[in-house]
Formats: C-alpha cells, sequence, structure tokens
C-alpha cells in the first residue's frame, strides 16, 4: 500500500516536473513560437465563426485550439496553456495504455510521455497548428469511452470503431479514422481470430476512405489537404513537418515580436549579441536604432528604399510596422492589408485587423475603422483597445489629442520620400 502511494506521487512528479519544463521552454525560449500563432488568427465570440468551424471535418478541435490560441497574446497565460494541453494528453495517454492492458510500472508510465513529448518535436516547425495535439487529445479521449472488454469480440468492436471514424471524424479530423486503424492493426496481432480482424481493417479503410473522398467532394479544398487534415498544417501544400526550432525564421518571428511590443532596448540588446541574418531582423534592429536616436531620418530612409524583400509574410510583417512607425500611414495599410490576405490557411489576424482599424482612422476613414474595430469587438484580447478606440471614431477633438493617431492623422506627405 505504501508502494502503492509513492509510486503514485512519483508519477504526478514527474508529469508537474514535464509540464514545467514546457512552461520554461514556451514562456521563455520560444515565446516567439507562440506569438507567432496567434498573429496568424482572430478567434471570435460570435455564432457565425462556430458554425464555419463546425461545417468542416475537425471543426471542433480546430475550435477549441484556436480558442487556446488566442490567449497566446498573454504570454504566460499562453505558455501555461500549452504545457496544460501536453500534459493532458500525457495523463489520457496514459489512462488508455492502462485500459488497453499495459502493466502499472514507471517503464509503462514513461512511455506515456510519448505522444506529448512527438507533438512538441512537430511543433518546430511553425506552420504546424495547435490543432494537431488538440485532435490527438480528443481522439484519444473518445477511445477512453469503449468499453473494457471491447476486443472480446470482433464484431461490436468493429461497429463501435467505425462509429467513432465516422463521428470522429467530423469533430477532429483524420486523426480519428488513424486512431480506429491503429486499433484494428492492434487487434489483429493480439486476437487469434485474425481472418475476422483482417476484415474488420479492411472495412474500416474502406469507410474511412470513402468518408475523406466525400467531404473532399463537397468541402472547397484540395484532396491533399482534406486527407492531411484542414487545419493540421498552415501551409495548404505541405504534408509533413519540414523545420526545427533551430530554424533561421525563428530569429525573424522573435525580431516581430519584440517590435510588437515596442521593446526597442531589448531588440538592440539581442542585436548586440549576435547580427541579425535576415532582411526581416535587420529592419527590426534599424528601427529600434532609429526609435531610439541611434540612427538618423536619412540613414532611416535609405535602409527603407533598400528594403525589398517580400519573400515571407514576416518581412512584409515588418514593412507594415516600420512604415507605421515613421508616418507612411497609407503604405503601412497596404502591407497589413497584403499579410492578412496571405495567411496561407485562410484565417484573419488580429494583429493585422488591428493595424488596418488604426491606419483607417488616422487616414479619415472612421466608418472603416469601425467596421474592424466591431469585429474586434468579438475578440477577447482586442475587446478593451477597440472599446478605448472607437470614441476616436466619432470626435476629432478626440483623436487630434491621441498621443498616437493625432500626429500620425496629420502625417500624409505630398511627396514621395522613399522612393
Amino acid at each position: 500500500m505504501k508502494d502503492t502511494k509513492n509510486n503514485e506521487r512519483s508519477r504526478w512528479m514527474v508529469a508537474a516536473g514535464f509540464m514545467a519544463a514546457l512552461y520554461i521552454f514556451w514562456r521563455y525560449a520560444y515565446p516567439c513560437a507562440l506569438a507567432y500563432h496567434e498573429q496568424m488568427q482572430l478567434f471570435l465570440w460570435n455564432g457565425d465563426y462556430l458554425m464555419d468551424r463546425l461545417a468542416e471535418p475537425g471543426g471542433v478541435a480546430r475550435y477549441l485550439a484556436e480558442m487556446l490560441v488566442q490567449c497566446y497574446n498573454n504570454l504566460p497565460l499562453g505558455a501555461l496553456l500549452l504545457a496544460l494541453l501536453m500534459g493532458g494528453l500525457q495523463r489520457i495517454t496514459w489512462l488508455l495504455m492502462r485500459r488497453m492492458g499495459c502493466k502499472d510500472g514507471m517503464r509503462c508510465y514513461l512511455l506515456s510521455f510519448l505522444p506529448p513529448i512527438v507533438m512538441w518535436a512537430i511543433m518546430g516547425d511553425k506552420d504546424v497548428m495547435t490543432t494537431v495535439p488538440m485532435a490527438l487529445l480528443l481522439t484519444e479521449a473518445m477511445l477512453l469511452l469503449m468499453p473494457s472488454n471491447i476486443f472480446s469480440a470482433w464484431r461490436p468492436a468493429i461497429i463501435y470503431l467505425l462509429l467513432l471514424l465516422t463521428l470522429g471524424y467530423w469533430l477532429v479530423g483524420p486523426m480519428a479514422i488513424w486512431a480506429a486503424m491503429c486499433l484494428v492493426a492492434y487487434a489483429l496481432c493480439r486476437q487469434k481470430d485474425k481472418q475476422n480482424w483482417a476484415m474488420g481493417l479492411v472495412a474500416v479503410l474502406v469507410v474511412g476512405l470513402f468518408v475523406q473522398l466525400d467531404s473532399a467532394r463537397m468541402l472547397p479544398y484540395p484532396k491533399a489537404r482534406v486527407f492531411r487534415g484542414i487545419d493540421y498544417l498552415r501551409d495548404p501544400t505541405a504534408f509533413f513537418p519540414h523545420e526545427w526550432y533551430t530554424s533561421d525564421v525563428y530569429e525573424q518571428m522573435e525580431y516581430s515580436m519584440l517590435v510588437r511590443r515596442q521593446d526597442w532596448h531589448a531588440i538592440l540588446d539581442k542585436a548586440a549579441k549576435k547580427a541579425p541574418m535576415a532582411t526581416a531582423s535587420e529592419a527590426a534592429v534599424k528601427l529600434a536604432q532609429w526609435k531610439t536616436g541611434a540612427l538618423s531620418d536619412d540613414g532611416m530612409r535609405q535602409f527603407m528604399a533598400s528594403y525589398g524583400k517580400l519573400d515571407h509574410p514576416i518581412n512584409i510583417c515588418m514593412k507594415s510596422d516600420l512604415f507605421f512607425h515613421l508616418g507612411l500611414v497609407n503604405a503601412s495599410r497596404r502591407y497589413a492589408f497584403e499579410f492578412k490576405q496571405l495567411i496561407a490557411n485562410g484565417n484573419q489576424s488580429g494583429r493585422m485587423l488591428k493595424r488596418l482599424a488604426e491606419t483607417e482612422l488616422v487616414s479619415g476613414h472612421e466608418q472603416l475603422a469601425r467596421k474592424y474595430l466591431y469585429i474586434l469587438h468579438d475578440a477577447t484580447f482586442y475587446r478593451q483597445w477597440a472599446e478605448d478606440v472607437l470614441p476616436l471614431t466619432r470626435s476629432v477633438k478626440l483623436l487630434d489629442a491621441h498621443p498616437l493617431y493625432g500626429p500620425l492623422s496629420h502625417s500624409f506627405p505630398e511627396k514621395d520620400v522613399m522612393y
């Protein structure tokens, strides 16, 4: 009895240590990854947004994942929630392993950390969505609802898995089909009635293929994207993760995050430790130097005239930020809109929609600014800002008195100072 309590205490300590490591990793080592994911979506609390997600396979997993990702706007909260998601995945994996007959030992318990570790690894690709670990967690949760003696007879097991496959496919996407196939393959290896289980595996394959082909026929997506999961990867042309945490793009993402926070001294400190390699990173350093007075106006204009790279969304986002801080509002609006439209999976961007509201406000397009602000009002982490800015669209005096938007509303040069 005492050994059992000690083992249980040791397991909880290992799980708590794992989640603490995940929190430290996301909060301090790679917070830019969380910031990047947050700026590539706009989660809205309204019925239209919910129904839009539920109208496609995997919509429940996508909706819940995007609900979580919106919290990345607050980095400590986002890192905590992502660590809890991975911890929940480990716990459900362990319960499922025990249901499948795994021994109650520390070695088997440590194997339950394999799924969250794999999720942690593949999320090194910035285009791997949080929908993937969310879909895996929901799939394992559905498998836990299976009767404990489900594999004692092949007919009820196959019927249950086919129901799980069809219902689960619409809830979590192809993950449900893959899980059903793995379970039947597992039973085929363990059970004596191999012929019937082999027929069951064929049935699962055929039904799974039919379900995906039928949904691909109805949905406005390429078949490859439907088969790999509509929101499992942001890039619609990719089928597998192809980046890692050591990718050069993370440097650009960190500089972009610091520019968004207007942490100019942190940018300069980072550049002092290691010279920026990418053009977007160099642009952030130039902006920080200009903001702190280390770079003249002429030097900034000269750099901007040579900054023409648009090979990555981060470069487009950086150009929008640079032009906005320089007072070139029309150019900032153009690149903000282009960034929003170029998000590969068709999502909106809270960061860019906020920028568009700002540029329309100072450009004198109050009605269009109010349209963007009303949209942002349905987003948790943009609601307060939208409520604060909305009165400026109805009062020129309030706009002129604003420390940021007042000067910008009069910063429309008649002469081209950049090209």
